[in-house]
C-alpha cells in the first residue's frame, strides 16, 4: 500500500509518469490511506471514549491532573474551560467539567471555537491535538505522541 503511494509520488516527481495519472490501484491506495488518517466514520461517542481513556484510563472517578489544574475525566483546564464557555450557551462552572457529560459539552464548544470545520467532519487528528495543546494544538509537534494515543483507542 504505501510503497504503490510512494511509488507514485516518486514518479511525479521525476515526471516519468505519463501526464502523472495515477494508476486505478494507486488511486485505491490513496484512498485506503486517506480513510486512515481522517477516521471519518467515527462518532463523536468514540472520540470522547478515545480522549476519556488517554486523559484518565476510563475511571468513574478520575484524580485531578497536570499538578491539580486539569480535572475530570478529560482532564479539562479551567483556561480551557474559559475558552468553551466564554463564546457560547454553555452555563455551569468549572468545578462541572468533574461530570462526564458536562465536560463533553465544553469540549464540543471548545472545538465548535477553534477548529469547528475538524469537529463538523471528523477529523479527529486535529481535534485530539487542539485538545491537548490548546487552539494551535494541531500544529505542535509535541501533540503528536498524543494523537497517536487517541488513534489506538479508535
Amino acid at each position: 500500500l504505501l510503497m504503490n503511494l510512494y511509488s507514485y509520488e516518486e514518479k511525479v516527481q521525476n515526471n516519468t509518469l505519463a501526464e502523472c495519472e495515477p494508476t486505478q490501484g494507486e488511486v485505491e491506495d490513496m484512498y485506503v490511506l486517506w480513510l486512515l488518517e481522517n477516521n471519518t466514520d467515527t462518532t463523536y461517542e468514540e472520540i470522547y471514549n478515545a480522549l476519556w481513556m488517554v486523559e484518565s484510563s476510563r475511571s468513574l472517578d478520575p484524580k485531578d491532573g497536570d499538578n491539580g489544574n486539569a480535572i475530570g475525566h478529560y482532564q479539562i483546564w479551567e483556561t480551557y474551560w474559559k475558552d468553551a464557555v466564554e463564546f457560547s450557551d454553555l452555563e455551569g462552572t468549572y468545578q462541572d467539567c468533574r461530570t462526564k457529560e458536562y465536560a463533553e459539552a465544553v469540549i464540543a464548544e471548545y472545538m465548535k471555537r477553534y477548529c469547528n470545520e475538524a469537529w463538523e467532519t471528523g477529523d479527529w487528528q486535529t481535534v485530539s491535538r487542539i485538545h491537548n495543546g490548546g487552539p494551535r494544538g494541531a500544529t505542535k509537534k509535541n501533540t503528536e505522541k498524543y494523537w497517536l494515543k487517541v488513534q489506538q483507542q479508535l
